[in-house]
């Protein structure tokens, strides 16, 4: 295992980002290079054509050239390169009234594949996506608490398998908590275990694998797979919750995804709300599964109801409903708050648990939110996310997607290069 700088200390992820673009087109995938100047731009507007293929499914030459701003003939370029890399297929020309026989185009979902990890605080997850977005192969790891070297191994020996299924592989993405190591449980013997954390390079540490590596925050990871592959709506500022096992976050504005300085925008559990007997808490501490999870132990009943499809007899257990109540007036307090500061209409909130408690949970935020004072404050649309409990892996994945092969939103909104 690699042990480099600290992980607190890692490059900021726009500087990550920046390596990973360099190293694009690497020995897993085609052979074509890219270089700066028009190589570099020819790169950008590739990009932007398979993400408006992404996006609308198929598109003629024309459309494209129509929707990009691009000349016919560099559209006819941009297509032929990438039908060289397998990148695109070709329907059967449909005719029309007048004029040549359109032909649809659309992604070709094998012509590459990405992985995406997240190392979370009670399972690791490692998927496999092809250009279109959908799940090939998923894995799990359990643990009580994540043990670095159990997990690295675990997450290297899981990614060579997936990669011996496909022919190529584009990239990894990591989605983890910023902090991982800052956790207390009640299990003593983990806590050695966990501040390993803060030594792990993992770029470094699974570079060696030939893979290029991208590691973001696990909350922004999951609002980028909601980007990617959901309904979030990409011309407005959107807040996202994701109730894990500690609840976070991410912000979306305009098509981009909002990372800070830091890589730490949204990270929803730091805010502060009152609570019903008026003692002032973070929103980890009222929102997260693990409340709800040492709430069912302190009872002698098993956690394990948030894992399977819940029965009516867990939906009215009184400590699922009372954790349920309790979130839903810390995350209605938060967004509130985060409304103010960035003009918000719409919060999506998602989780890892099964949809019915997470319908329950997004109808209580929406019920509660106006109950608390909400002078000069518009009160956002609540919305139940799309994903669910891998939407952190597959954001991971969908991050090396958009940088590797699709264009983000925002690029796509605006005007071709």
């Amino acid at each position: 295992m690699a042990k480099t700088k600290p992980y607190r200390e890692h490059r900021p992820f726009y500087d990550i980002l920046a390596m990973f673009k360099r190293t694009r087109r690497n020995d897993l995938g085609p052979t074509s290079r890219r270089g700066a100047g028009p190589e570099s731009l020819r790169a950008h507007n590739e990009r932007l054509i398979l993400g408006m293929l992404h996006s609308a499914g198929a598109l003629s030459a024309a459309d494209l050239a129509r929707r990009s701003g691009l000349s016919a003939q560099a559209v006819s370029v941009i297509l032929r390169a990438l039908s060289a890399e397998r990148l695109i297929l070709r329907g059967n020309p449909t005719r029309g009234r007048v004029g040549q026989p359109s032909v649809p185009i659309s992604i070709n979902p094998d012509g590459n594949y990405v992985l995406g990890s997240k190392i979370g605080r009670r399972s690791a997850d490692l998927v496999l996506l092809g250009l279109d977005g959908k799940t090939r192969a998923h894995k799990r790891l359990p643990y009580a608490w994540p043990d670095p070297v159990v997990v690295l191994r675990w997450l290297e020996d899981t990614t060579v398998a997936f990669r011996a299924t496909v022919p190529t592989v584009a990239g990894l993405g990591i989605a983890l908590p910023s902090r991982l190591w800052d956790w207390a449980e009640e299990v003593p013997e983990g806590q050695i275990a966990m501040q390993a954390w803060r030594d792990i390079d993992l770029v470094a540490t699974f570079g060696a694998t030939g893979l290029p590596v991208m590691v973001v925050n696990d909350g922004a990871a999951a609002c980028a797979a909601e980007m990617t592959f959901g309904t979030l709506p990409h011309g407005d500022e959107v807040l996202y919750v994701f109730v894990g096992t500690f609840i976070g976050g991410g912000l979306a504005s305009r098509g981009s995804l909002v990372l800070g300085a830091s890589g730490n925008a949204g990270s929803f559990g730091s805010v502060l709300v009152q609570g019903s007997d008026g003692v002032v808490q973070q929103l980890i501490d009222v929102a997260s599964l693990i409340g709800l999870e040492r709430a069912l132990r302190a009872k002698g009943q098993t956690a394990e109801v948030l894992r399977l499809e819940p029965t009516q007899a867990t939906l009215s257990n009184p400590l699922v409903d009372r954790w349920i109540t309790q979130a839903a007036h810390g995350i209605a307090q938060a967004m509130i708050s985060a409304v103010a500061t960035t003009d918000s209409r719409l919060v999506i909130v998602d989780g890892a648990m099964p949809a019915e408690i997470l319908d329950v949970l997004v109808a209580r935020v929406a019920a509660f939110m106006p109950r608390y004072p909400l002078a000069g404050i518009d009160v956002p649309t609540i919305q139940r996310g799309t994903i669910g409990p891998l939407a952190r892996a597959i954001g991971a994945a969908s991050v090396v997607l958009n940088e590797r092969f699709l264009a983000w939103p925002a690029d796509i909104k605006g005007q071709a290069a």
